[in-house]
């Protein structure tokens, strides 16, 4: 069968033009026929026909693509310095490509291009020729750099250029720039490839409007012009008219299709160029050649420099401003905080904009990016007319496709645009710039918990572009995370509530006013200014005639004590957080000003409820109290639950408040004789008859370094062993204990096992961390498959998955280096890690004395290389204890042996749990002591048995049996199986993938044998699995049935 093309051929002719194409446009009446012999129902649109590529410098067909140049234009940088400070410009050169084989016509493929590029040498010089550079999309004032290193169509092609004079690049005579035929030069660039020239559109298309232009390649030019009056700071650049190849046709001058209708001999100026139609303003620079077309201009002009605001006022020592240090090195004047006091609040984030000075300048290719985690920013805005960062949100790196000033706009020196249609009708924003420190990203391994977090931290965004005067310039962020006073924690309870204590002042003004203060303790807190807790001091005394109230620390030595303390947050106009292990009673004292002695009475206010449990509080004149002292916990009640106190006198313009912080009280219960404790808090005398008066006359144990030790002097974060003749109630005051670590409390650990203390609020033993003994060192490490160990007196030792305050906790590390432990901000519940959900699924094995004391062991059939559960050193002699004689909590081998320490006979041994049953022996002798069956239990009563071993029973010796014949088997077997007792017993055949398959029986049976018959006809070839339950008891037999 003929093909189309064959067809088409006999019909039309063929025109040949050296390859670049063939054929003629059709009649329509021909082209009807054409469509009925193929079938073609119906024709609603014409095809597309092949059009020549188009090359641009502006990048349309009619007038200019905005991404590129948002007015039209070229803007070019000068450079200063050209000799050691060269400053280049990439020129993109843009192309449509709809060389489409459609409508009849035979595009053959373009695999070579060459052109010329014309200039003015006196504002350039040719240097390169480029296939990567920017990419832009999107308009003004929003137009997103994609890539400023992105491929263009002439990517991988070969390319040569070479550059020179050109004397046809000129002027129409009559202007005042008589010698730009002497000043011209021109690129001659020549790319070649072994693949086509790509399309730029859809050749399903039924238009080439559809088609755009996109970057063929980049020319380098290099800047000389400068900006002023007989230079070339404004000049025209341009595809040179005269040739343009593709393959070896110049379009300029001949038709690709000779003799077709639709593709005349070109006439000048026409379908081989797209761009801009412009009409020259008087005194502009002329029209290349009298062309409209394949054109731009170039203005050069002093470059600008990246410019910050808002600008220092001095008004507010707390203003949020940008400060230069040097040319190019600022600095934002207000530190960034994140106080975790301001629940709910917008915080570690402050504005500054980003511009550019001085007017009539612009920067390309804008980079922004931070040196630190932490440290980002972000775009912000609303409406149309807002700058954005690519990618938009916070992030570490951003880009713009340019910054803008005094260019676009009304009034901009680049308005109206190139083709009078007066855009942008708006100048370009300033880029309006979060900068938001994130502190759950700074890089620190030796920060484990997020209340060491607190701190200052400095960080640099620095921002990039060419076409600046100065790049990079770097914007010096500081970071201070805030840290939470010592009242984030309300007494014994076990609520969580960030907020230090907070006072309000209100004058009595016409329109009242009101200030915030802040006050309390904190860990490392000084008398004086502590940014670490968001203070600073101020630098000038306040003005008495106004409003204000600010703490006076009395005895500081920073000036705060002459002109008050600030608060970097300017939530509160002043705080003052002091040392939370000051034993004395901490004195606050507040000046402040109503602003006239007509707007007393002053009303300051507080909330008893964040007071902590146990602190005092008073407010007292600062003559101690002469003119009023009043017990903060009990002063002039509010509905809100809140209190007061007014001052009336308009001789008082300060006050006292006198603050004993709270000395917690904890409770410890210990049974008698033994017990394992540790300090719930730190008292003010930490001998330990002081702090535990009704010992039994021991001092306590501490175990380090493979060895118990006595120590007079207790200490927090370490456990001890003590003994009390009587059950016995002690009630321990001081000050909370909320962390431990080498700083406050350095609790040092040794390879082996360690006893170590809590602190004074519940914790999980995942809060347990280490630190290393040196500098850079490598910290311990829990020992994998150990437990954390309590000692119970009437059960011996215990796994836990909580520390308890006042119980002191066994621990095995590797390694040497110092014990943390710190509270989470919010109370977490305990839960059990994968060793410790082990014991869930574990046989129990319970061994009760005569003095009721209860040890608890596991048995699994886990293997493991190493010991599972391994338990610490064994307490003091005389001391109640049961462990595997693997010294382990967790036995895994079928006959482990038990190892008594401190019981009373008899005892009792308990099995739960088990699927299995034991012979007790006593492991001396060998002597059978009985049969510990599920369930149920053995006595033993010969205190002379220290130590037992369990033989586990194996089902024929209890008279349990299970027998499958023949195996393997191809019909029918028989099922064999005998039970000890009478009881109900099921029999079911299971796949390979534990899938059951069938049950062969279920019901009673009597002791002896049993015999079922297995017909396995219509089962398929494979392995399966007999299985007989009865009772505690279970047997399985592997089968195989073949084919």
């Amino acid at each position: 069968m003929m093909n189309a093309t064959m067809f088409l051929h006999q019909l039309t002719g063929v025109v040949m033009n050296r390859g670049y194409g063939f054929g003629q446009r059709l009649r329509n009446a021909l082209l009807w026929s054409v469509a009925l012999l193929l079938g073609i129902s119906t024709v609603y649109a014409q095809p597309i026909r092949p059009e020549l590529p188009k090359l641009s410098l502006t990048g349309r067909e009619v007038g200019y693509d905005p991404a590129y140049y948002p007015d039209g234009r070229i803007w070019v940088p000068a450079a200063l310095d050209p000799v050691n400070a060269p400053r280049y410009i990439l020129v993109p050169v843009f192309i449509k490509n709809c060389w489409v084989t459609a409508g009849g016509y035979q595009a053959r493929p373009i695999y070579s291009i060459r052109f010329k590029l014309q200039y003015d040498s006196s504002a350039f010089r040719a240097v390169g020729v480029l296939t990567r550079g920017p990419v832009y999309t999107g308009n003004h004032p929003n137009v997103r750099l994609v890539s400023s290193d992105s491929a263009t169509i002439a990517d991988g092609w070969q390319i040569t250029w070479d550059d020179a004079p050109d004397t046809t690049y000129q002027v129409i005579s009559g202007l005042p720039y008589t010698n730009n035929r002497l000043r011209g030069r021109r690129v001659n660039i020549v790319m070649q490839s072994n693949q086509p020239l790509p399309l730029t559109g859809d050749p399903s298309a039924q238009s080439c409007d559809a088609f755009e232009f996109r970057p063929l390649c980049y020319v380098k030019l290099k800047v000389l012009g400068a900006p002023g009056v007989g230079e070339s700071d404004v000049s025209p650049l341009a595809i040179a008219p005269d040739s343009i190849y593709y393959n070896s046709l110049n379009v300029v001058t001949e038709s690709p299709f000779p003799g077709d209708i639709n593709y005349p001999v070109p006439a000048p100026r026409d379908r081989y160029l797209g761009g801009m139609r412009f009409q020259r303003p008087p005194g502009a620079p002329a029209i290349i050649n009298d062309l409209e077309l394949g054109m731009i201009y170039a203005h050069i002009y002093t470059p600008g420099r990246f410019d910050f605001s808002p600008k220092p006022t001095g008004l507010d020592p707390n203003e949020i401003a940008v400060q230069s240090q040097g040319d190019s090195l600022y600095y934002i004047t207000r530190v960034v905080y994140l106080d975790p006091v301001l629940q709910n609040q917008l915080q570690a984030r402050v504005n500054v904009k980003v511009s550019l000075v001085p007017e009539g300048v612009r920067v390309r290719n804008v980079i922004v990016e931070s040196d630190q985690p932490w440290l980002k920013f972000e775009g912000v805005g609303s409406g149309s007319n807002v700058k954005r960062l690519n990618p938009a949100g916070p992030t570490r790196r951003g880009t713009l496709a340019y910054i803008d000033r005094g260019i676009l706009g009304p009034g901009g020196n680049g308005y109206p645009d190139a083709v009078n249609q007066n855009v942008p009708s708006t100048q370009d924003p300033v880029l309006n710039l979060d900068v938001i420190a994130e502190p759950q990203d700074i890089d620190d391994p030796n920060i484990q918990d997020p209340n060491e977090y607190a701190g200052k931290y400095e960080g640099y965004i620095t921002f990039r572009s060419e076409d600046a005067e100065i790049s990079p310039v770097r914007l010096k962020v500081t970071f201070l995370y805030i840290r939470v006073p010592d009242e984030t924690y309300n007494g014994v309870s076990t609520v969580w509530a960030p907020r230090g204590i907070e006072l309000k002042i209100r004058n009595s003004a016409p329109t009242p006013q009101q200030t915030r203060l802040l006050f309390g303790t904190g860990l490392r807190a000084t008398i004086n200014a502590d940014s670490l807790f968001g203070e600073f001091a101020y630098q000038t005394p306040p003005n008495d005639a106004q409003f204000y109230a600010r703490f006076f620390p009395i005895n500081a030595t920073d000036g705060s004590q002459d002109n008050g303390l600030g608060d970097y947050t300017g939530i509160f106009s002043s705080r003052d957080i002091r040392n939370v292990y000051d034993d004395t009673t901490i004195v606050y004292r507040v000046r402040f000003s109503t602003g006239g002695a007509l707007n007393y009475p002053v009303v300051i206010t507080w909330d008893p409820r964040s007071f902590p449990d146990g602190a005092q509080l008073f407010l007292r004149d600062v003559e101690g109290g002469q003119i009023f002292s009043v017990d903060m916990r009990n002063a002039t009640p509010n509905p809100d639950g809140t209190m007061s106190y007014t001052i009336r006198d308009a001789q008082v313009t300060a006050f006292d408040i006198e603050y004993t912080p709270a000395r917690a009280v904890r409770q410890t219960m210990n049974a008698k004789g033994w017990n394992l404790v540790s300090l719930p808090v730190r008292p003010s005398d930490n001998f330990y008859s002081v702090v535990f008066p009704n010992l039994q006359g021991v001092t306590p144990i501490k175990f380090s370094q493979d060895i118990y030790q006595q120590e007079e002097r207790l200490k927090v974060g370490v456990g001890y062993f003590v003994r009390f003749p009587n059950p016995d109630t002690t009630i321990i005051s001081g000050v909370l204990v909320k962390q431990i670590n080498s700083r406050l409390f350095p609790v040092r650990v040794y390879d082996g096992w360690n006893t170590v203390g809590a602190l004074s609020v519940p914790v999980s033993v995942d809060r347990i961390t280490f630190e290393p003994a040196t500098q850079g060192g490598t910290p311990p490490v829990r020992v994998p498959l150990t437990f954390v160990y309590e000692y119970q007196t009437n059960r011996g030792y215990r796994a836990v998955s909580e520390l308890t305050p006042g119980k002191g906790y066994w621990i095995k590390v590797r390694g040497q280096g110092f014990y943390n432990l710190s509270a989470p901000t919010t109370r977490g519940n305990a839960s059990l890690d994968e060793l410790a959900s082990l014991l869930q699924s574990a046989a129990e094995l319970s061994i009760l004395d005569a003095g009721h004391r209860n040890g608890l062991l596991y048995i699994t059939d886990l293997r493991s290389s190493e010991p599972i559960g391994e338990m610490p050193p064994l307490p003091p002699v005389g001391t109640f204890d049961v462990r595997f004689a693997t010294n382990t909590l967790i036995a895994t081998d079928a006959n482990p042996v038990v190892r008594l320490q401190g019981a009373e006979y008899p005892l009792t041994l308990h099995l739960a749990k088990s699927t299995y049953a034991y012979t007790v022996l006593d492991a001396t002798t060998g002597t059978e002591l009985g049969k510990l069956l599920p369930g149920a239990s053995v006595t033993i009563t010969d205190p002379n048995v220290t130590a037992v071993r369990l033989l586990r029973q194996t089902p024929a010796e209890i008279g349990y049996t299970l027998q499958v014949t023949p195996n393997p088997v191809e019909t029918t077997a028989l099922v064999r199986f005998t039970v000890p007792e009478t009881g109900v017993a099921t029999v079911d055949l299971y796949d390979a993938l534990g899938q059951r398959v069938r049950q062969l029986y279920s019901g009673t049976v009597t002791p002896g044998e049993t015999t079922l018959e297995l017909n396995t006809g219509e089962l398929p070839a494979g392995t399966y699995i007999v299985k007989v339950s009865s009772g505690i008891h279970t047997a399985v037999e592997r089968i195989t049935i073949v084919r």
